[in-house]
């Protein structure tokens, strides 16, 4: 268990304004100890992550959720690149998608996805799905430490 004095930092990466509201409002309300991030195009992702240009002050996060549909880079693109550098390979990485293409689901899992949801478009079932994917990985599987943290386990 991940519990412990140090906030865990997700990542967000969605362009939805939308949708990026209501996820900050779902983590925001039932985790207090999370750090809520958020990136709105997948070419921006991976200089955050290496803490590149802007981002030289950028906190590593220990989870990472991820739309496929993603201005400029795609989250294939993205996780592809995430998953291919060991400088971040470690980080988990969900796919949270509206797509239920199996081809999709199939190129996610081959390119290292540890996980792939579908966006659910009854509000309750989003919500629902966001709050059960956290809790498992905040109470039930153990995140990789970073640099910036460290856990009390």
């Amino acid at each position: 268990m991940n519990s412990g004095e140090s906030k865990i930092n997700i990542l967000f990466v969605e362009d939805n304004v939308a949708d990026i509201w209501l996820l900050k409002d779902t983590v925001t309300q039932n985790f207090p100890n999370v750090n809520f991030i958020s990136i709105k195009d997948g070419a921006e992702t991976i200089p955050y992550l290496k803490k590149q240009g802007n981002y030289a002050d950028a906190v590593t996060p220990n989870l990472i959720f991820m739309d496929l549909n993603l201005p400029k880079l795609s989250g294939t693109e993205v996780l592809s690149a995430i998953k291919s550098d060991k400088s971040i390979s470690f980080i988990p990485v969900i796919v949270l998608t509206t797509s239920q293409n199996p081809a999709d689901v199939k190129a996610c899992y081959s390119l290292g996805a540890n996980g792939f949801l579908v966006k659910s478009y009854i509000l309750d079932e989003f919500v629902d799905t966001i709050i059960s994917s956290i809790r498992y990985w905040l109470n039930y599987a153990l995140l990789p430490e970073t640099e910036d943290q460290k856990f009390d386990l």
